[in-house]
């Protein structure tokens, strides 16, 4: 298998099984196996407020640097946009509530994560057809080390053969 398939697929196969585990912990959630409780919803609060600003501040960054557009792919940005927007406002609402609805917490937990679980899936396959960038540099990178190791074979075949 050529070196530019297996990174891709490396890649792909790992944004997919990021999806696999968001959505069985989703599904745990949603049938009452994974109960919510005061403690780890706060830890999850804290986490996801701070994933949150990241994914807008992340987007803005990118749009307003040319470098960082040049080696990010802006359709990862945009859609996770919505993820981080709706993370905020839940994060902020169950900061400012004393005791947040157990239903609310579930299904805004399951839903913010079934979303996360096909977005990623979603890239996964792009993104085997359309590698990033850094993809793509990554590529570059391991053709530039075969083709060096090939030489210095080839070298060591030579004076072997001598």
């Amino acid at each position: 298998m050529k070196i530019e398939k297996k990174i891709k697929l490396i890649y792909s196969i790992e944004l997919i099984a990021i999806a696999i585990v968001a959505l069985v912990i989703a599904v745990l959630r949603i049938a009452g196996v994974m109960k919510p409780n005061a403690t780890r919803l706060l830890i999850y609060n804290i986490i996801t407020i701070i994933g949150g600003i990241w994914l807008v501040t992340d987007l803005v960054w990118c749009l307003l640097s040319p470098r960082r557009k040049a080696k990010n792919c802006l359709l990862d940005k945009f859609l996770l946009l919505p993820l981080g927007l709706f993370l905020l406002g839940f994060d902020i609402f169950c900061f400012v509530t004393k005791d947040t609805p157990e239903l609310f917490v579930i299904y805004g937990i399951s839903g913010a994560l079934i979303y996360l679980a096909v977005v990623y899936i979603f890239l996964g396959i792009y993104h085997y057809y359309k590698p990033m960038p850094q993809i793509l540099e990554a590529i570059e990178e391991a053709k530039k080390e075969e083709n060096k190791n090939n030489v210095i074979e080839n070298k060591d075949e030579e004076k072997d053969g001598k």
